[in-house]
């Protein structure tokens, strides 16, 4: 296996009282005083209901992006009220949040429950985008598949606008990966990867999950709205801002869908009409997947040699 191998802690117990020797500003925030940092990165993650999650998360990136010598600041964006997870609209939120701060050299969004194996996953911003987390124990350390662009992304400011950033309409888990890699696409973008035996992470135990529609799979053309969709129309309101001890925690009012029920109402109060086909306007069921057995993947891992996947 390529590059030196990171064993995540996932057990709460063992980040009981350490978070002060984690030596990060409070908001999450931190640069190496050895050396001149290659990147300063925001660190977006879309949140919702993942509290032991967010526990484990920033205790373990803290420590891996240190070991990087990368300067970095973390922002957890969470919507308020009975809204339906909507991560790209967040992912959109958190990269105006963070760039009303400053001027990142990159932004990486980051799902709450993938933690990175290997060292050598740099996390930092090319001439193209990267997609980060290639393939976790959820897959069996494989590519989902060849469009997958998913769980962790590094964009820097410049493409994250020349797609217009994400879609506002996605709401309900799951779809938004696929309508990021198409808007690269459409601007003739092929992200990168890292080979697999680099960019493999653990993935943390879900609960149940609300149901899984592909909004975007349901609305004919999408490439063709992709003008139309994204920050150029985004509206929201911050909430509240609380610096924590590891992340800046930014709550934002959206408005939305509060079930499944109202989703296919609510795309087709949001779309222009002839883009929809309404037929298409049902559920998916959510895949449901458990692993709390963190040694048993990590091992997996390392005894799995060279892996398949996508580079570029």
């Amino acid at each position: 296996m390529i590059g030196t191998s990171v064993k995540p802690e996932l057990s709460l117990d063992r980040f009981t009282n350490v978070e002060e020797t984690l030596d990060v500003r409070i908001g999450g925030h931190w640069t190496p005083s050895y050396c001149t940092p290659r990147f300063n990165i925001a660190l977006i993650i879309p949140y919702k209901d993942r509290d032991e999650h967010l526990h484990l998360f920033t205790n373990n990136i803290i420590r891996f992006l240190k070991a990087q010598h990368i300067a970095f600041s973390i922002f957890v964006i969470e919507p308020v009220g009975k809204i339906m997870f909507n991560r790209a609209m967040l992912m959109s939120i958190g990269y105006l949040e963070a760039k009303k701060r400053q001027n990142y050299d990159c932004y990486i969004f980051h799902d709450v429950d993938l933690i990175p194996l290997i060292l050598q996953n740099y996390y930092g911003c090319y001439d193209l985008p990267r997609h980060i987390a290639v393939a976790s124990n959820k897959t069996n350390f494989k590519l989902n598949y060849a469009g997958y662009f998913g769980g962790a992304i590094g964009m820097t400011a410049k493409q994250i606008e020349r797609i217009n950033g994400f879609s506002n309409i996605m709401f309900g888990w799951g779809g938004e990966d696929d309508d990021i890699y198409n808007r690269l696409r459409k601007m003739n973008i092929k992200p990168r990867r890292y080979p697999i035996e680099i960019s493999a992470y653990v993935a943390l135990g879900h609960g149940d999950d609300s149901a899984n529609p592909k909004s975007m799979d349901q609305i004919e053309n999408h490439l063709q709205f992709m003008d139309q969709d994204g920050l150029n129309t985004l509206v929201y309101k911050v909430n509240m801002v609380k610096e924590r001890r590891l992340f800046t925690l930014i709550y934002v009012n959206i408005k939305g869908p509060s079930s499944v029920e109202e989703l296919a109402d609510f795309i087709m109060r949001s779309v222009d009409p002839q883009l929809i086909n309404p037929d298409l306007l049902y559920p998916q069921e959510p895949q449901n997947f458990n692993s709390r057995n963190a040694d048993y993947y990590y091992e997996g891992m390392k005894n799995r040699g060279r892996g398949e996947g996508a580079t570029s």
